[in-house]
């Protein structure tokens, strides 16, 4: 919590300055998308994650009112695309955090950026989220701006998510993980949905 808030407050003239990314207005159209509002304890992120356990999944942390984690979400949907979003093979978590003192207005908008049947959204008020992710990556700085990706199989034990396949993100100067590369991650995706029956 106290790293996020460092983000939200005395880092915050430079974390917005490097978000300053310019989005197309025109992105943000078409009929709102259904947002669910998350407990402390995650409960319906944790109930759908495992409820698609057969499926590959991709869980997304974002922050809705940066610019290049929408940025992120543009990319990823243009490179998924609609039909494979919309692949029951496929079950995608979008988590909207509240960094850059994000609301729930700024994620309903956002989560217009990332179109399919397979995409659900969800407001996290807490961050608690990226807590957990955070310590499932084992990284110092808050997780948010990360791409993750699950076979499956794998369940959600305990409080923090289980560790990925792969995974992807944004964040500065981090030496873990990967840089996101949408065409990439997007390939490897297709690759591990189309081996499912």
């Amino acid at each position: 919590m106290k790293r996020r808030h460092i983000i939200i407050g005395a880092g915050a003239a430079a974390t917005l300055a490097a978000c300053g990314e310019a989005i197309d207005e025109n992105a943000f159209g078409g009929a709102p998308v259904e947002v669910t509002e998350l407990d402390e304890k995650l409960s319906a992120l944790r109930a759908a994650f495992d409820a698609a356990a057969g499926c590959v999944r991709l869980l997304f942390v974002v922050g809705p009112s940066c610019g290049p984690c929408l940025r992120g979400l543009i990319d990823m949907d243009k490179e998924l695309g609609e039909r494979l979003l919309s692949d029951a093979r496929l079950k995608v978590f979008v988590v909207h955090v509240p960094t850059l003192s994000a609301e729930l207005h700024h994620a309903q908008r956002a989560a217009k950026l990332l179109q399919g049947s397979s995409v659900r959204n969800f407001w996290d008020p807490s961050g608690r989220s990226g807590d957990v992710v955070q310590q499932t990556l084992q990284i110092p700085e808050y997780a948010w701006d990360v791409w993750l990706t699950y076979d499956p199989g794998d369940l959600w034990q305990g409080d923090a998510p289980p560790a990925p396949a792969t995974w992807s993100h944004q964040l500065g100067a981090l030496d873990k993980g990967t840089r996101l590369e949408p065409a990439s991650f997007a390939a490897d995706v297709r690759k591990r949905v189309g081996e499912l029956n």
